[in-house]
């Protein structure tokens, strides 16, 4: 009986005719595959989904509307950490899985925010800016950086990016530099293990010189931060953000930069994104601002990719996905409970 799978973009390699990283659902003779118009609205609708036993998702949203008179979909499987435009409930109550690749995207993303927070330490966004505006001039003592051996970094948020980034900066550790995690799921057990402090997100903005975001997009997070947790942190202190945009209002941190409330910041994600026009972060000067790359490299597209195969070939062959978000949804799809395991590192009892 053919499995009939649904891949929301159509990004195979032109050489090939294969999407890299998805080798092993292309060479599943069991295995029908079609891609997903690009020219559509940005929710799913029911006919996209009708006759699909696993869909591939990208971004487009999955609500309860998409799963209206959909009764062969079992599986949906989204690229990367995030999973915010999956509507978990709904997916819950219909009986579909559904998975992401947390562990795909983290070493990218890890490498990337390392690198935005010695960019930050070294003032080299406004530096560069400078040296474009008023040449070697720029070169003065009120915009020199400094060493992370002596700095306090603190994390919103210690999931499996935290923790690599946590681990890549061992050697800047080792010398002295301290970090503080904000976490209310992690414990004071996990804390020790991995050496930092655990504090409330005020001791957090109130003592970093660098704060880093670490979280996924939900109810709880949405805004978790703004104009008043700015002003709390030090204005010498640096924002650093590779997880997703939503966790402030994005015109809150532009007025609070522009207030010279903080120093500055490197934001890889935007609020509302991809659409960015009219964004008032765009029009602050002295920040690093990447377009939602950091956890983006050829070596992450495919791992993620490997992964989010593994979780169809799986479910396509009687053996549990991978990763998965809402376990009830597997029970109900294979009569028995999810290995724990096959949990995503995401999911919360």
């Amino acid at each position: 009986m053919t499995f009939h799978v649904t891949i929301e973009y159509d990004r195979r390699d032109p050489g090939t005719d294969v999407v890299p990283g998805l080798e092993i659902l292309h060479e599943d003779p069991g295995i029908e595959i079609s891609y997903l118009a690009d020219d559509r609205g940005p929710e799913l609708e029911p006919e996209d989904l009708r006759g699909v036993d696993a869909y591939v998702s990208y971004a487009h949203d999955l609500t309860e509307a998409s799963l209206a008179s959909v009764d062969s979909l079992k599986l949906v499987t989204r690229a990367g950490a995030g999973y915010e435009n999956l509507d978990l409930d709904a997916m819950t109550e219909h009986g579909v899985v559904a998975a992401h690749a947390p562990q795909g995207p983290t070493a990218s993303a890890a490498q990337a925010t390392v690198g935005m927070i010695i960019s930050c330490a070294h003032n080299f966004a406004r530096l560069e800016h400078g040296l474009r505006e008023r040449g070697w001039d720029a070169r003065v003592p009120e915009e020199y950086g400094f060493e992370l051996q002596h700095a306090t970094l603190g994390f919103v948020g210690m999931g499996l990016i935290g923790e690599k980034v946590l681990s890549n900066l061992a050697p800047f550790r080792a010398d002295g530099l301290e970090a503080r995690v904000y976490d209310p799921y992690m414990t004071e057990g996990r804390a020790e293990e991995l050496g930092v402090e655990k504090v409330d997100l005020g001791t957090l903005l109130e003592t970093s010189d660098l704060v880093t975001v670490h979280v996924p997009l939900t109810e709880e997070t949405h805004h978790m931060l703004g104009r008043e947790e700015f002003e709390r942190m030090r204005d010498s202190a640096y924002l650093v953000n590779t997880s997703r945009g939503g966790i402030y209002p994005d015109e809150e941190l532009a007025a609070a930069l522009e207030a010279d409330e903080l120093r500055g910041a490197a934001v890889d994600v935007f609020e509302g994104e991809p659409d960015v026009e009219g964004n008032p972060l765009l029009d602050v000067e002295d920040i690093h601002l990447t377009p939602h790359v950091a956890g983006v490299t050829t070596d992450s597209v495919r791992y993620i990719h490997e992964l989010m195969a593994e979780s169809v070939l799986n479910l396509k062959n009687r053996d549990p996905p991978i990763n998965v978000l809402n376990p009830p949804a597997y029970e109900t799809v294979a009569g028995q409970p999810l290995p724990e395991e096959c949990y995503s590192p995401s999911f919360q009892q």
